[in-house]
Protein backbone atom coordinates (compact mmCIF):
# COMPACT_ATOMS: atom_id res chain seq x y z
CA UNK A 1 0.00 0.00 0.00
CA UNK A 2 1.43 3.36 -0.87
CA UNK A 3 1.91 6.61 1.49
CA UNK A 4 -1.10 8.07 -0.11
CA UNK A 5 -3.40 5.34 -0.07
CA UNK A 6 -2.31 4.47 3.76
CA UNK A 7 -3.17 8.08 4.16
CA UNK A 8 -6.55 7.92 2.53
CA UNK A 9 -7.05 4.54 4.81
CA UNK A 10 -6.17 6.06 8.38
CA UNK A 11 -8.95 8.94 7.50
CA UNK A 12 -11.51 6.91 6.72
CA UNK A 13 -10.61 4.51 9.92
CA UNK A 14 -10.54 7.47 12.28
CA UNK A 15 -13.17 8.90 10.63
CA UNK A 16 -15.62 5.32 11.22
CA UNK A 17 -14.25 5.15 14.56
CA UNK A 18 -15.72 8.62 15.30
CA UNK A 19 -19.13 7.34 13.68
CA UNK A 20 -19.19 4.16 15.53
CA UNK A 21 -18.93 5.82 18.80
CA UNK A 22 -21.06 8.63 18.18
CA UNK A 23 -23.87 5.74 17.37
CA UNK A 24 -23.17 3.88 20.30
CA UNK A 25 -23.65 7.43 22.71
CA UNK A 26 -26.49 8.35 20.68
CA UNK A 27 -28.34 5.12 21.85
CA UNK A 28 -27.05 5.57 25.50
CA UNK A 29 -28.32 8.61 25.47
CA UNK A 30 -31.65 8.08 24.48
CA UNK A 31 -32.08 4.86 26.67
CA UNK A 32 -31.18 7.29 29.63
CA UNK A 33 -34.38 9.24 29.45
CA UNK A 34 -36.29 6.16 29.47
CA UNK A 35 -34.86 4.74 33.17
CA UNK A 36 -31.70 3.90 34.57
CA UNK A 37 -29.33 2.27 32.22
CA UNK A 38 -26.87 -0.11 33.16
CA UNK A 39 -22.97 0.61 33.11
CA UNK A 40 -22.32 -2.33 32.11
CA UNK A 41 -23.63 -4.30 28.73
CA UNK A 42 -24.67 -7.75 27.95
CA UNK A 43 -22.41 -9.25 26.18
CA UNK A 44 -19.79 -12.13 25.37
CA UNK A 45 -16.90 -13.29 26.67
CA UNK A 46 -15.66 -14.29 22.89
CA UNK A 47 -17.58 -12.46 20.09
CA UNK A 48 -19.94 -15.43 18.43
CA UNK A 49 -18.40 -14.56 14.74
CA UNK A 50 -15.26 -16.07 15.71
CA UNK A 51 -17.01 -18.98 16.30
CA UNK A 52 -18.75 -19.31 13.20
CA UNK A 53 -22.04 -17.40 14.52
CA UNK A 54 -23.53 -14.39 12.80
CA UNK A 55 -21.48 -11.33 12.24
CA UNK A 56 -23.30 -7.77 13.03
CA UNK A 57 -22.30 -4.73 11.39
CA UNK A 58 -19.42 -3.58 13.23
CA UNK A 59 -18.70 -7.01 14.82
CA UNK A 60 -19.77 -5.32 18.45
CA UNK A 61 -22.66 -7.50 19.75
CA UNK A 62 -24.32 -6.40 23.00
CA UNK A 63 -27.19 -5.44 25.16
CA UNK A 64 -28.44 -2.81 27.29
CA UNK A 65 -30.63 -3.35 30.23
CA UNK A 66 -32.44 -0.28 31.58
CA UNK A 67 -34.43 -0.13 34.80
CA UNK A 68 -37.75 1.94 35.16
CA UNK A 69 -39.75 1.92 37.80
CA UNK A 70 -41.98 -0.44 37.45
CA UNK A 71 -40.80 -2.64 34.90
CA UNK A 72 -36.90 -3.82 33.09
CA UNK A 73 -36.13 -3.14 29.28
CA UNK A 74 -33.51 -5.29 27.33
CA UNK A 75 -31.80 -3.51 23.89
CA UNK A 76 -29.89 -4.65 21.27
CA UNK A 77 -26.99 -2.73 20.84
CA UNK A 78 -24.86 -2.78 17.92
CA UNK A 79 -27.48 -3.85 14.83
CA UNK A 80 -27.60 -0.07 14.23
CA UNK A 81 -23.42 0.46 14.16
CA UNK A 82 -22.17 1.08 10.94
CA UNK A 83 -21.13 -1.69 8.47
CA UNK A 84 -17.26 -1.85 9.00
CA UNK A 85 -15.41 -1.12 5.57
CA UNK A 86 -13.10 -4.26 4.06
CA UNK A 87 -10.12 -3.80 1.95
CA UNK A 88 -10.66 -0.56 0.13
CA UNK A 89 -14.03 0.37 0.70
CA UNK A 90 -15.32 3.58 1.46
CA UNK A 91 -18.19 4.27 4.74
CA UNK A 92 -21.69 2.65 4.03
CA UNK A 93 -23.98 5.73 4.65
CA UNK A 94 -26.52 4.12 6.88
CA UNK A 95 -26.56 2.72 10.46
CA UNK A 96 -25.90 -0.94 9.79
CA UNK A 97 -29.31 -2.64 9.77
CA UNK A 98 -31.02 -0.04 10.40
CA UNK A 99 -33.41 -0.99 13.73
CA UNK A 100 -32.43 -2.24 17.03
CA UNK A 101 -35.08 -4.41 19.31
CA UNK A 102 -36.49 -3.80 22.72
CA UNK A 103 -38.41 -5.79 25.00
CA UNK A 104 -40.08 -4.38 28.57
CA UNK A 105 -40.98 -6.82 30.71
CA UNK A 106 -42.54 -6.17 34.65
CA UNK A 107 -40.87 -9.34 35.74
CA UNK A 108 -39.46 -8.18 39.02
CA UNK A 109 -36.53 -10.80 38.88
CA UNK A 110 -34.89 -8.87 35.75
CA UNK A 111 -33.75 -6.09 38.27
CA UNK A 112 -31.04 -8.60 39.74
CA UNK A 113 -27.13 -9.57 39.35
CA UNK A 114 -26.48 -9.46 35.09
CA UNK A 115 -25.20 -12.72 35.49
CA UNK A 116 -28.79 -14.48 36.47
CA UNK A 117 -30.48 -12.20 34.18
CA UNK A 118 -28.56 -13.60 31.56
CA UNK A 119 -30.38 -16.89 31.97
CA UNK A 120 -34.17 -15.13 31.62
CA UNK A 121 -36.27 -15.94 29.04
CA UNK A 122 -36.58 -11.87 27.77
CA UNK A 123 -32.85 -11.91 27.62
CA UNK A 124 -33.20 -15.52 25.31
CA UNK A 125 -35.81 -13.97 23.02
CA UNK A 126 -33.74 -10.52 22.66
CA UNK A 127 -30.74 -12.42 22.01
CA UNK A 128 -32.29 -15.11 19.19
CA UNK A 129 -34.20 -12.08 17.95
CA UNK A 130 -31.21 -9.89 17.54
CA UNK A 131 -29.13 -13.20 16.19
CA UNK A 132 -31.52 -14.07 13.57
CA UNK A 133 -32.27 -9.89 11.71
CA UNK A 134 -28.52 -9.91 11.61
CA UNK A 135 -28.55 -13.47 9.46
CA UNK A 136 -31.67 -12.14 7.29
CA UNK A 137 -30.37 -8.31 7.30
CA UNK A 138 -33.43 -7.43 5.56
CA UNK A 139 -35.98 -7.45 8.40
CA UNK A 140 -36.63 -3.73 8.50
CA UNK A 141 -37.67 -3.91 4.73
CA UNK A 142 -40.30 -6.21 5.89
CA UNK A 143 -41.15 -3.90 8.90
CA UNK A 144 -41.82 -1.05 6.44
CA UNK A 145 -43.45 -2.81 4.61
CA UNK A 146 -46.08 -4.69 6.59
CA UNK A 147 -45.44 -2.10 9.80
CA UNK A 148 -45.98 -5.38 12.48
CA UNK A 149 -44.11 -8.92 12.17
CA UNK A 150 -44.35 -11.89 13.82
CA UNK A 151 -42.04 -14.53 14.65
CA UNK A 152 -41.92 -18.12 16.22
CA UNK A 153 -39.21 -20.10 18.64
CA UNK A 154 -39.52 -23.66 19.63
CA UNK A 155 -36.34 -22.86 21.98
CA UNK A 156 -37.56 -20.64 24.29
CA UNK A 157 -38.22 -21.11 28.10
CA UNK A 158 -41.19 -19.00 28.04
CA UNK A 159 -43.25 -18.29 31.00
CA UNK A 160 -46.57 -20.59 31.92
CA UNK A 161 -49.49 -19.56 29.35
CA UNK A 162 -47.63 -18.41 26.21
CA UNK A 163 -46.36 -21.88 24.96
CA UNK A 164 -48.75 -23.61 22.62
CA UNK A 165 -49.56 -27.45 22.19
CA UNK A 166 -46.92 -27.67 19.88
CA UNK A 167 -44.09 -25.78 21.91
CA UNK A 168 -44.19 -22.89 19.94
CA UNK A 169 -43.76 -19.66 21.78
CA UNK A 170 -44.80 -16.63 19.06
CA UNK A 171 -44.41 -12.67 19.59
CA UNK A 172 -45.52 -9.71 17.72
CA UNK A 173 -42.69 -7.02 16.68
CA UNK A 174 -43.68 -3.58 16.16
CA UNK A 175 -46.02 -2.97 18.63
CA UNK A 176 -46.45 0.89 19.54
CA UNK A 177 -44.93 1.84 22.71
CA UNK A 178 -47.06 5.27 24.36
CA UNK A 179 -43.23 5.70 26.17
CA UNK A 180 -40.43 4.70 23.73
CA UNK A 181 -39.75 6.11 20.70
CA UNK A 182 -40.24 4.20 17.41
CA UNK A 183 -36.68 5.62 15.69
CA UNK A 184 -33.73 7.41 17.03
CA UNK A 185 -31.23 9.44 15.06
CA UNK A 186 -27.69 8.33 14.74
CA UNK A 187 -24.98 9.25 13.24
CA UNK A 188 -25.98 8.54 9.25
CA UNK A 189 -29.57 7.99 9.41
CA UNK A 190 -32.36 7.37 11.28
CA UNK A 191 -33.04 3.97 12.91
CA UNK A 192 -36.20 2.19 13.88
CA UNK A 193 -36.40 0.56 17.58
CA UNK A 194 -38.28 -2.06 17.67
CA UNK A 195 -40.88 -3.83 20.62
CA UNK A 196 -40.85 -7.48 20.78
CA UNK A 197 -44.31 -8.58 22.46
CA UNK A 198 -44.75 -12.62 23.67
CA UNK A 199 -48.30 -13.95 22.22
CA UNK A 200 -50.79 -16.11 23.58
CA UNK A 201 -51.36 -19.27 22.19
CA UNK A 202 -54.84 -17.99 20.92
CA UNK A 203 -53.41 -15.14 19.70
CA UNK A 204 -50.74 -16.88 17.76
CA UNK A 205 -53.51 -19.03 16.16
CA UNK A 206 -55.06 -15.90 15.13
CA UNK A 207 -51.96 -15.12 13.12
CA UNK A 208 -51.73 -18.23 11.62
CA UNK A 209 -55.18 -17.97 10.45
CA UNK A 210 -55.59 -14.26 9.63
CA UNK A 211 -51.73 -13.50 8.73
CA UNK A 212 -50.75 -9.79 8.74
CA UNK A 213 -54.20 -8.31 9.45
CA UNK A 214 -54.25 -10.30 12.48
CA UNK A 215 -50.62 -8.81 13.46
CA UNK A 216 -52.23 -5.38 12.53
CA UNK A 217 -55.56 -6.04 14.35
CA UNK A 218 -53.50 -7.48 17.70
CA UNK A 219 -51.43 -4.64 17.97
CA UNK A 220 -54.46 -2.14 17.33
CA UNK A 221 -56.38 -4.42 20.27
CA UNK A 222 -52.79 -3.78 22.28
CA UNK A 223 -53.21 -0.19 22.07
CA UNK A 224 -56.92 -0.17 23.19
CA UNK A 225 -56.37 -2.32 25.89
CA UNK A 226 -53.52 -0.17 27.12
CA UNK A 227 -50.80 -2.76 27.34
CA UNK A 228 -48.89 -1.99 24.26
CA UNK A 229 -46.03 -3.78 23.61
CA UNK A 230 -45.60 -4.75 27.83
CA UNK A 231 -44.45 -7.70 28.83
CA UNK A 232 -46.87 -8.36 31.79
CA UNK A 233 -46.10 -11.89 33.44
Amino acid sequence: MGYFADLKKKKRDKKFDQILQQSSKSREEFWKTVGELDNYVLTHLINPMFLGGVSWPANRQGFLRIVKENSVVFASDGLSDPFYPSAEEEIQPYNGYGLEFYLECDDPSLRGELDDVKNHWAFDLIYQISQNAASRGNMLAHLEKYTVLSMEFTEINSPKGYLNENGVTGVLLGVASPEIKTAIDLPLESVRLVSIKLLTPEQLDYVYQYGSDARLNLSEELKKAGTYHLNSI
